[in-house]
């Protein structure tokens, strides 16, 4: 019932004590078995769900950029097998979403403008490019700072600044206008 970034909280807190417990009472070779029993227990089964969260999740992080939350999650998840992919996933939609709504509010700006007056569509629209460049800037710090520099991460930002940047956005294509820049 908790808050996905409150659940990762704990979970920290349970993998401390679990520790501290082996050291204090267990032999020290049972360590890995139990950290790898809390991992599946607390973390492996409850993945989807805390990424999922809504309100919480991983996207909701993203959106009211939660940077300690989001670096919480990446250190807890790239501790599992395969725990990194769909968070990466979730992480390369939500790019996606702001790129195409910057994409659409020129597009709004355009269809407004000419209905204003009849101008020709101009191939340069530095707002628009320097926008991109803030989202990719925004994201790129993410990926270094929160993400630890992850490989699946930057390629994930990749995906998504790719289908982007080929997305139409007027007369004139995105490509087209980040190469007139």
């Amino acid at each position: 019932s908790d808050s996905t970034p409150a659940y990762l909280m704990k979970a920290e807190k349970a993998f401390a004590a679990e520790r501290v417990r082996v050291k204090q009472y267990l032999n020290s070779e049972t360590e890995p078995k139990i950290l790898e029993t809390v991992t599946r227990e607390v973390l492996v089964n409850q993945e989807k769900e805390l990424l999922n969260k809504e309100g919480s999740g991983c996207r909701a992080l993203l959106i009211n950029d939660m940077r300690e939350d989001l670096g919480r999650m990446y250190r807890m998840f790239s501790g599992i097998d395969g725990g990194l992919p769909p968070m990466a996933d979730i992480f390369n939609k939500y790019i996606i979403e702001v790129g195409e709504e910057t994409i659409k509010e020129r597009t709004n700006r355009l269809a407004a403008a000419e209905q204003g007056e009849k101008k020709k569509e101009s191939p340069d629209d530095p707002e628009f490019v320097k926008a991109l460049l803030g989202i990719h800037e925004r994201f790129f710090d993410l990926v270094q700072n929160c993400f630890d520099d992850s490989a699946t991460f930057h390629k994930a930002l990749k995906e998504a600044f790719q289908d982007i940047v080929n997305r139409p956005s007027g007369k004139h294509g995105t490509a087209d206008m980040v190469a007139s820049y």
